[in-house]
């Protein structure tokens, strides 16, 4: 819709993402392990790749967010990130989820293409 209703401007997709959830945490129980992201994450990038083929203009495409943070309707309470931010902690440590192995190796893959 964007590509015939605006002229196919360039678009570039800057918060794309999903908070953890609820019942694989409890299912799963590990806070690093975030299954779900990296199903969520592959299917947005094939949207994204289907998108190209048709000729849309998207010039770029970042993962919301890097790091846990404030969520303005929700607090700290949930989780966007790729890397856990200990929030009682008085450096705020982070420590990697599983989507960051996922996609570094994405962008590795992908680092000299023009196109997804």
């Amino acid at each position: 819709m964007i590509k015939q209703n605006y002229t196919n401007i360039p678009v570039m997709i800057t918060e794309n993402g999903c908070p953890d959830l609820m019942g694989e945490m409890a299912f799963n129980s590990n806070p690093l392990v975030d299954d779900h992201r990296i199903r969520y994450i592959k299917e947005h990038i094939e949207a994204v790749r289907f998108a190209l083929r048709e000729g849309c203009n998207v010039i770029g495409y970042t993962v919301w967010s890097l790091m846990d943070n404030f969520e303005w309707d929700d607090g700290f309470e949930v989780r966007f990130g790729l890397f856990r931010v200990n929030f009682n902690s008085l450096k705020k440590n982070r420590t990697a989820k599983k989507s960051v192995e996922f996609y570094r190796q994405f962008i590795e893959k992908m680092k000299n293409s023009t196109i997804l």
